[in-house]
């Protein structure tokens, strides 16, 4: 299963792929019109999806006014490559970055592609070749489907030192000195100023957040806490306090959302948790909730980010009801709950729910 971004104006509506079952049904949506009539500059600031070639994958930019930071990629493409068959590929020309994903259904999503010229009077007789390009988005449907937990639960997995961080010269090492960071923050010890042999693990590494440890100090602390001791920053796969046994549903209907007119239908979520105890021993009671979601682009990549939420037990929390007042799950992710009546009411039509999801969900 692919996630193909390529150039042209293909039907706005979603196609299915065959009578076959086995057969992903393709949603394919496309830019409305023939885009601006002055194609945007290139400005992966603005950019809210970006093309990153070595790894052939796209990442969501879930604050959409910067570029995505390099956690932020990763999640989602941890997200994204997982073995049940959700996006794992995206197809562009070389040296595109695709903008605008967050709103493909209201104004289309389209590619930059070209170079700025470089350099005061370079840009004085050069025009930028930027060219805009629509797109559009081929997303394998999900079918329905079914979660059980404890079952499908994930476990936090092995935690790769080099993934954290970044193991340091000895040069480099001998320049923390200066900035009256030479010793590490756990053990209180003086760095050695000396390389690592060839292929191993050196002995200091700075973490992606900047603060520096001894690496055999930082992988004893991890083993307890995947969080920075300085900085409370998170590293690894995020496990939460969801309960441990519930199920998640999902089956599809033909019609529409508010919003969503050209969509092929509506995926109806169930989620249900029995009564329980918690990891501290404390009483919970049960909890169903059904919630809906489009059957396009939009989500699809939801459901998928919504399964594995679910499976690493971060979807719900356990809290205290304040309508009910009862110690019982209690919703991490917004989910739509209605049909109809907006955000307010937790339903639709909302042309800004996609962006506040990926931002909860990153």
């Amino acid at each position: 299963n692919k996630v193909r971004l390529a150039e042209g104006h293909p039907p706005e509506e979603v196609v299915a792929a065959g009578d076959d079952p086995l057969r992903p049904i393709r949603a394919t949506l496309a830019s409305r019109g023939q885009g601006p009539s002055r194609a945007p500059r290139f400005s992966r600031g603005r950019a809210t999806f970006s093309f990153v070639e070595e790894h052939g994958a796209c990442y969501a930019n879930p604050e959409h006014h910067r570029r995505a930071t390099e956690e932020e990629k990763e999640v989602l493409l941890k997200a994204w490559l997982m073995p049940t068959g959700p996006p794992t590929q995206v197809v562009l020309p070389t040296g595109c970055t695709v903008e605008h994903f967050g709103s493909l259904e209201a104004s289309g999503a389209g590619a930059t592609r070209g170079t700025q010229a470089r350099g005061h009077l370079t840009a004085l007789f050069h025009k930028p070749r930027i060219q805009w390009q629509p797109l559009h988005v081929h997303l394998p449907l999900a079918g329905p489907g079914l979660l059980v937990l404890p079952g499908a639960l994930e476990d936090e997995g092995e935690l790769v030192m080099s993934q954290c961080g970044r193991f340091l010269k000895a040069a480099e090492i001998a320049g923390l000195r200066g900035k009256g960071t030479d010793s590490c923050q756990i053990c209180l010890c003086a760095f050695d100023v000396e390389d690592a042999p060839d292929g191993a693990e050196g002995e200091v590494i700075e973490l992606r957040c900047g603060h520096v440890f001894h690496t055999a100090c930082i992988r004893h602390w991890f083993s307890e806490k995947r969080r920075c001791p300085a900085c409370q920053h998170s590293y690894g796969k995020l496990i939460g306090t969801q309960p441990k046994m519930g199920e998640f549903r999902w089956h599809m209907e033909k019609w529409t959302l508010r919003g969503h007119a050209k969509s092929r239908g509506t995926y109806v979520l169930d989620f249900s948790f029995p009564a329980g105890i918690d990891d501290e021993g404390h009483e919970y009671g049960k909890r169903k909730n059904r919630g809906y979601l489009p059957m396009n682009a939009q989500g699809v990549v939801l459901l998928e980010l919504f399964k594995v939420a679910f499976r690493r037990r971060v979807m719900f929390g356990l809290g205290h009801s304040l309508t009910r007042e009862t110690y019982r799950p209690t919703f991490n992710i917004h989910i739509k709950t209605s049909t109809s009546g907006g955000s307010a009411s937790h339903g639709y039509p909302d042309d800004q729910y996609f962006a506040r999801a990926i931002d909860e969900l990153s």
